[in-house]
């Protein structure tokens, strides 16, 4: 399969200092918002995880089981651990400088002194570098303990002792479900600080090509489930190709999880003329949205409403949206209760 992008047109449009300084003021202030919400999320998941550890540990049935015994062990020591984490550095993350008003929103006039601008601009990625680099530590301690949860969960899951006790059961999948919670929470958090991280480095991309590479990667999703794809006639457009897969494995999977319930579910792909952008939409038959839920769907962390239904939609549409604002380009949302939603982004027209 050919590359979706060819690496001989590299494109490095020039920002403004004062366009550089707005952005790290928004980034920053994102980063320290998300750092919060790991640690408010990761607390709220690991209680729930160590009330049903602590109630398999007393339960005689288990008890008798030493393998049993083993794994509820692993899953205790091992939230300690995450608690330790969350009572310590989760607590107190980084907090960036605070957001001037004024000439850092946008150009700086004539009069503003350079000398006084670089030094703004030097401490905003001073910042910038600790929260991302925080982002980094609190991925690495998390990351093992979760899996060991993970895995001890999934094994006790297999032990006749708890798959044939309905109310053991229920109490792994509790579990598991806590430790998955924390675990996309933590694996968004490092997708969002990395995409921070990394300048980005434009080249011209296959829009088509990149969807079709990122349907195969979304594939496990659709496993099962009658899927129709429709793929319409895409531009080439000018993206950093790590970031803008990313933007594509986001919508396109929120729309996987939007349509699990329809018998077939409809993804479209295509574009709305406009000469002076690339207006380009992800269309699906899914449960939809209310209104208002579209108009918040892209602000700072705003969650849907919990139906139950589609777990785990939110964060990556801020990722999404934040992608999309570093190439100079907008994102929203159209839907319909029970119509299905639409999502669209811009990106400036290849030059």
């Amino acid at each position: 399969m050919n590359l979706p992008f060819d690496v001989m047109t590299e494109i490095h449009p020039e920002h403004t200092l004062g366009d550089k300084i707005a952005e790290l003021e928004i980034a920053n202030g994102m980063l320290a918002d998300f750092a919060a919400l790991v640690s408010h999320d990761t607390r709220s998941a690991l209680r729930r995880v160590i009330s049903y550890a602590e109630l398999l540990r007393v339960m005689p049935a288990l008890n008798a089981e030493p393998d049993a015994t083993g794994n509820v062990h692993t899953i205790i020591a091992s939230t300690r651990r995450i608690r330790v984490l969350a009572d310590g550095a989760l607590a107190s993350p980084p907090q960036p400088p605070l957001i001037q008003q004024g000439p850092s929103q946008g150009s700086f006039s004539s009069s503003d002194s350079a000398g006084t601008s670089e030094g703004r601009l030097n401490e905003l990625r001073r910042s910038n570098r600790d929260l991302t680099d925080f982002a980094d530590s609190v991925a690495r301690g998390l990351r093992t303990p979760l899996e060991q949860i993970l895995d001890a969960a999934r094994q006790l899951s297999t032990l006749p002792v708890v798959a044939t006790n309905p109310v053991s059961l229920d109490m792994v999948t509790q579990i598991l479900s806590g430790a998955k919670q924390m675990q996309r929470l933590v694996d968004d958090y490092l997708t969002f600080a990395n995409a921070e991280r990394h300048a980005i480095y434009r080249c011209r991309i296959s829009l088509e090509s990149l969807i079709q590479l990122v349907r195969h990667e979304l594939e496990p999703m659709a496993a099962g489930r009658k899927v129709m794809w429709q793929i319409g006639q895409l531009p080439e457009v000018d993206a950093d190709v790590s970031m803008l897969r990313q933007v594509l494995v986001n919508l396109l999977s929120n729309s996987l999880k939007f349509t699990y319930q329809c018998p077939e579910a409809i993804i479209e792909v295509g574009t709305r003329p406009n000469p002076r952008e690339h207006v380009i939409y992800i269309r699906d038959n899914g449960i939809g949205l209310d209104l208002e839920s579209a108009r918040n769907l892209f602000q700072k962390f705003v969650r849907l409403q919990d139906n139950g239904m589609v777990p785990g939609v939110g964060i990556g549409l801020v990722i999404v949206k934040h992608i999309i604002q570093r190439h100079r380009g907008r994102v929203w949302a159209e839907a319909v209760p029970g119509g299905g939603a639409k999502f669209f982004f811009t990106l400036p027209a290849a030059t």
